[in-house]
């Protein structure tokens, strides 16, 4: 029997000098993640977040990108049915 264990990437809407992050790259990142792990669902809500680096104070705007795997019980490993399992 095994378990499902969920995990969740924010994706970056623009880098840190504010210019956008082209679509084209979100579209690859998400074409990717469901190449690898069978499915991938993105919320269209963003998740805003605050941090600083070196003094300096950064906003973002992040997509949450969520997916599920299975995960064998006794070790904890995970299998997506992908094949690269």
């Amino acid at each position: 029997m095994s378990a499902l264990r969920r995990y969740e990437i924010l994706l970056p809407s623009q880098f840190n000098d504010g210019r956008p992050i082209p679509q084209e790259l979100i579209a690859d990142t998400l074409s990717e993640l469901e190449q690898e792990f069978g499915a991938v669902s993105c919320e269209a809500q963003a998740i805003l977040g605050l941090w600083r680096r070196e003094g300096e104070l950064y906003r973002d705007s992040l997509p949450a990108c969520l997916w599920t795997r299975r995960t064998h019980p006794k070790t904890g490993s995970s299998s997506s049915g992908s094949k690269n399992d």
